[in-house]
């Protein structure tokens, strides 16, 4: 049996948090503030975040793809709205 290694667990766990606390944020004025197209963007990303993270806990070479294209998209979304910087990358 394949054990899931314990980088893995942590960012699954820390993952599964931080798409769980962004879920209420989609309902915030200050999200709708950024722009009309910000919460249903700002919800995808949650859907899909949570949905990569089941994924990678269940050890699923697609889950680490379809993350990586994913975070590619978030650096472009922050350079195209002017906000991106370095933290961005890990965060």
């Amino acid at each position: 049996m394949n054990t899931r290694p314990v980088s893995v667990t942590m960012i699954c766990i820390i993952g599964f948090f931080g798409a769980i606390v962004a879920i209420p944020l989609v309902f915030l004025p200050t999200t709708a503030a950024i722009g009309a197209w910000y919460p249903p963007y700002l919800g995808f990303s949650c859907v899909l975040g949570l949905c990569c993270m089941v994924g990678l806990w269940k050890m699923k070479k697609w889950a680490a793809y379809l993350y990586t294209a994913f975070v590619l998209v978030n650096q472009v979304v922050l350079l195209t709205m002017g906000v991106w910087n370095f933290l961005a990358i890990i965060a």
